[in-house]
């Protein structure tokens, strides 16, 4: 829908420099066009057949637990979504956007945590933000920016979150200078260095006037979460379980969330 905006016909001309999804759609507007009402009728009742599959296998798959507040549980839960379904890296954008906004709900900061809504595979630099996820204050200061990934942080990741922090920035002076970036140790580029024996701090690596600190993300997640008051810890997991139950979650989390679910459904006792 959004590649055929202000279109006026859908035609050969028009998919030839698009992907084969684009001819089958010129296909399917010519099937429909050709059809008569009954054939029409027989078609969307196929079609919505098909959509009511999707939705009982995700139906299927969604568990209703009680929030659990247990810093070790969720810390496990995390890793194991994070290891086994990354979905392109949507799922520890998600985990990291979740645990930043939790915090500053529960406490009450004002600060606000932007990023973490959009798909992995969204660049700061097209959607004109400093990076991964952000946090501002109610008045639009820049607080920090973090970059969230489970592949090699390479140099052209280091030049895109460069770029990216330089098109948000004015007069050629940047808005922060320093990006944390939440990885694992195989992550890292070999150019980071590091002088603190830390388990949770990797090493730093600057690129031109913009330090890069990398942070071990499961350690970052253990920290958040200890940090987190237990209302807070029980507002991460339902703004999870929410995400993970949504119709456009990638299936692979859903059954994931599943078995974790089983896994950790014994009832743990109330924190004071």
């Amino acid at each position: 829908m959004n590649v055929a905006k202000s279109v006026i016909g859908l035609d050969d001309g028009w998919a030839e420099p698009r992907q084969s999804a684009a001819k089958a759609v010129v296909r399917l507007v010519r099937q429909i066009n050709a059809s008569d009402t009954q054939r029409l009728t027989n078609f969307a009742t196929w079609i919505h057949a098909k959509f009511l599959e999707v939705a009982s296998a995700t139906a299927a798959l969604t568990v209703v637990v009680p929030p659990n507040s247990d810093p070790v549980v969720l810390s496990q839960m995390s890793r194991s979504l994070i290891e086994e379904t990354p979905d392109a890296g949507n799922t520890p954008q998600r985990i990291i956007g979740y645990l930043l906004e939790s915090y500053h709900e529960d406490a009450e900061t004002g600060v606000v945590v932007n990023g973490h809504l959009d798909r992995a595979s969204t660049t700061s630099t097209t959607s004109k933000k400093p990076g991964d996820i952000s946090e501002y204050t109610r008045n639009g200061t820049l607080l920090a920016v973090y970059e969230v990934t489970v592949k090699g942080f390479t140099q052209q990741r280091i030049r895109e979150a460069y770029a990216a922090m330089v098109a948000v920035s004015r007069d050629d002076t940047m808005l922060i200078p320093t990006v944390s970036v939440l990885c694992r140790n195989s992550d890292i580029p070999p150019e980071a260095t590091s002088e603190v024996g830390s388990a949770a701090f990797l090493g730093e690596y600057e690129h031109q006037s913009l330090r890069f600190f990398f942070i071990d993300l499961f350690e970052w997640i253990n920290l958040q979460l200890l940090r987190l008051a237990v209302s807070g810890r029980v507002r991460f997991y339902q703004k999870l379980d929410e995400y993970i139950t949504h119709h456009n979650t990638a299936l692979a989390v859903k059954e994931q969330w599943r078995t974790l679910q089983g896994r950790y459904a014994t009832p743990l006792a109330d924190e004071e």
